[in-house]
Formats: C-alpha cells, sequence, structure tokens
C-alpha cells in the first residue's frame, strides 16, 4: 500500500511539471512558447486581479493552497482551525475566483 501512494504521489508531481515545462527547442515551437508563456502570464494576471477581490480568509487560503502549493493540513497550522474549515474555505474561494473569471 505504501509503494501505491508513493508511486500515485510521483505521478500527480511528474503531471504537475509537465503542465508547466514547454518544449522550446525549434524556431516554430519558439514562436508557439512565447505566445503560450503569454496566455499563461495573462491567464495568472486575470487570476490575481479575481482573487483581489476576495474577501479574507477566502483569499489568503486560495493563495495558500495555489500558489503556495501548501497542503491543507499546514494550511491549518497556520489559521489554527480544523482540516473540514480549509477544504470547504479553499473550494468557496475557488468557486468564487470561477465564478468572477466567468463574469469578465
Amino acid at each position: 500500500m505504501l509503494c501505491q501512494i508513493a508511486k500515485n504521489t510521483y505521478f500527480s508531481y511528474r503531471d504537475k511539471q509537465e503542465r508547466f515545462t514547454t518544449n522550446c527547442s525549434t524556431e516554430t515551437a519558439s514562436e508557439n512558447c512565447i505566445e503560450e508563456s503569454l496566455l499563461i502570464k495573462e491567464e495568472a494576471f486575470r487570476i490575481h486581479k479575481a482573487l483581489h477581490g476576495l474577501n479574507e480568509p477566502y483569499k489568503e487560503v486560495f493563495t495558500l493552497r495555489v500558489f503556495g502549493e501548501l497542503s491543507f493540513a499546514q494550511i491549518i497550522q497556520i489559521f489554527e482551525r480544523i482540516e473540514s474549515w480549509s477544504r470547504v474555505t479553499f473550494h468557496r474561494a475557488k468557486r468564487k475566483v470561477q465564478d468572477l473569471l466567468r463574469e469578465e
């Protein structure tokens, strides 16, 4: 069972790394990479802009989870709450950000 957990953790980590890695070896790929980078930066800006409109603690929990890559256990240590609170707060914040992004 422990091997299965380790394997799944590794695959999750690898998938996450692949999302942020682009292949820019050829000239055409370089042009695509620039466009992809701009899109990623533009999307990140839109998310930050939407986050700016959120109230606390939604803004902080979302930022810690997504950009800080903290686990729910680490987030509850910061806020001194129960784990279900951090999960509910994160999912509500995520839903609010998605709604704000759709409105744009």
